[in-house]
Parts: structure tokens; sequence; C-alpha cells
């Protein structure tokens, strides 16, 4: 007959085995945040946008510019140049921006970005302080993409 202090070990034993197993189940992600989950909303991709360059994760950042911002190898150094002028930055505010003329596929939107530039680089289309963007986020397949940054609407 089994005491009640050996059927808790046996019962504790069984549940780590079974937690184990569950847990050698479970999938690997291979970075913290996984750039293939589409993104629900194209305000998503804006602010995940801006955090990958404040990460200075510039690689993933230019993979979410579509192909007429980045169209080929010399942009996207022009492109990253610029954003690696950039020591931090943070999407104070992200606004709508001429909602009724959007559609399914294209959304766009003013954003106030607080940016701290690196000192002594030199600056390419950033300052220090607040910096007022309209942004163009455009739906391609599963993915909202960035379309156009620009200075002014």
């Amino acid at each position: 007959m089994k005491t009640p202090r050996r059927k808790l070990k046996f019962i504790l034993l069984i549940s780590m085995l079974m937690l184990l197993v569950c847990i050698s189940l479970l999938p690997v992600a291979a970075s913290p945040l996984p750039l293939t989950v589409p993104l629900r909303t194209s305000a998503d991709a804006a602010y995940l946008f801006f955090a990958l360059i404040n990460e200075h994760r510039l690689q993933d950042a230019l993979g979410m510019m579509d192909a007429e911002m980045v169209p080929n190898e010399t942009a996207a150094q022009a492109w990253a140049v610029g954003f690696n002028t950039i020591a931090s930055v943070r999407v104070a505010e992200l606004r709508r921006w001429e909602s009724a003329g959007w559609n399914a596929d294209q959304h766009r939107y003013k954003a106030i970005l607080h940016i701290t530039l690196k000192p002594g680089a030199t600056y390419y289309g950033w300052e220090n302080g607040v910096n007022v963007r309209w942004l163009t986020l455009q739906h391609h397949g599963m993915r909202w993409k960035m379309h156009e940054i620009a200075t002014g609407p």
C-alpha cells in the first residue's frame, strides 16, 4: 500500500513529465518578433516599422518597405544610411489622414515622431525632436508595407 507522500511524489513526477512533453511540442521562434505573422491593421505595421528602427533592426525595417520605396540595393542603402543616424524614435501620435479616401489596400496617416539623432552623424531627412511625417501603407498579400514616407500631405 502506497503512503500519501509516495502518491504525491508520483503525481508530481507524472505532472512534470507531461509538462516537459508539452513544452517540447511548442514551436521555437527564430527571432523575438517574427515578421512573417500578418499584422491586423496598417497602424500595427506603422508602429512596428518605427519600433524596428528604434531597435536598430534596419534590415527588418527595410523589409517592411515596398518595392516602390526600395526598388534596388542603392535605394535600400540610402534609406539605411538615413535610419542609421537615428539613436531613438518613438511614435508619439498616429492619426488617420484623409480616411475618406482610404481603400482596402491603402491607408494614410499623419505621424508625430520623437527622434533623437546620434551625435556627430550627418543627418539625412530627420531632425532632433519632433518630426511630422505622412505615411502611406499599402496592403501586399497578407502584410502591410510602408509605401511612402513624406514630409507633407
